[in-house]
This record gives C-alpha cells, structure tokens and sequence, in this order.
C-alpha cells in the first residue's frame, strides 16, 4: 500500500501488503474506532480515530453547560455583571479549561453622601465607608451586577443634646 499510510489524529505510519492491517494509535483525547487495512486499490482505509466526550462543565458565573469532544470549543454566555474571557475548551483528558466569567468593575455609586470615602471594585465586592461627623453608616454598599455600588448610605444622627422637656 502506498495511500492512506496515517490516520488523522494518530502518529503511526502504517506499511504492508494487500489485506494487511495497520496496528495503529491514536493520540491523547481521541480513541480507535475501525480497522486500518490495505485494500486491493493500493490504499489503506477504514481507520479513524474517535474524539472522546467531554465531561460537562459550567463555569462560575455562567447558566451555559458546555459539552463536547476533545479540542471543540464551547460557546458560552456570562451572568449579568460578568464578562466572558477566553475560550473553553474539551481538553485530551476529558476535562473542559479556560476562558472565565469576570466580574465587571462598577462604573457608577463610586460616592456615598455625606462620606469623603471613595468605591472601587467588581460585580460582588463591597465597600467599607466611612461618614461625616453627625452621620452614621446604614446598611451594605455593594457592586451590584449593573455595574452600580448601592445599598450602603449615611443617615442624619438625631439631634437629642441639649433639650430640655418641659411639663
């Protein structure tokens, strides 16, 4: 046989005769599936090597279930206050890897009434504030997943001293 001496995904190069069967392997993340033999046209055939299934994966911070066979790529689609970076992909050992859902940094509530305290962060970070003299802080100020810091503000102390009660 002088055609068909490899199979796609396989390092062995076969050689022999009409009816002769190429003992063959494949690579890492691809199984044997059929027999590779010299046919009487001079060409070897019949041989393929099988892409194995993936486990399923889903990232942190995505809904999409990624399945597939070694070396495709899933498309996947982040949670609302995330970004998709890179790609996912089947690798030989069966397991999905790369790409991420990021967290996106808060663009706006970066600044707090009544506080000289200034926000910075990512979708689920909180900030830790300070207020003004007469104020007291109120509540949790987090990176939400609009891209907003909210939640957290600075309420008025009661003015109490200094009063008197009269009958």
């Amino acid at each position: 046989c002088t055609n068909g001496l490899t199979v796609p995904h396989s390092p062995t190069i076969c050689n022999g005769t009409t009816t002769q069967r190429c003992a063959y392997e494949c690579d890492a993340g691809f199984s044997v599936g059929g027999n590779h033999t010299c046919r009487p046209d001079g060409a070897f055939g019949g041989g393929l090597c099988i892409a194995n299934e993936c486990v399923p994966s889903i990232l942190n911070n995505s809904f999409t279930r990624c399945t597939g066979v070694t070396l495709d790529s899933c498309l996947y689609h982040c949670d609302e206050g995330f970004t998709a970076r890179g790609e996912h992909i089947c690798g030989v050992d069966g397991e999905f890897f790369g790409g991420a859902c990021e967290p996106n940094p808060c663009v706006t509530g970066l600044h707090i009434p009544y506080s000289n305290t200034s926000c910075s962060g990512v979708t689920g970070e909180l900030c830790a504030f300070a207020c003004f003299e007469g104020y007291t802080a109120v509540g949790v100020h987090e990176c939400r997943r609009g891209g907003a810091f909210s939640g957290g503000s600075c309420a008025a102390n009661d003015c109490t001293r200094g009063l008197t009660l009269e009958h």
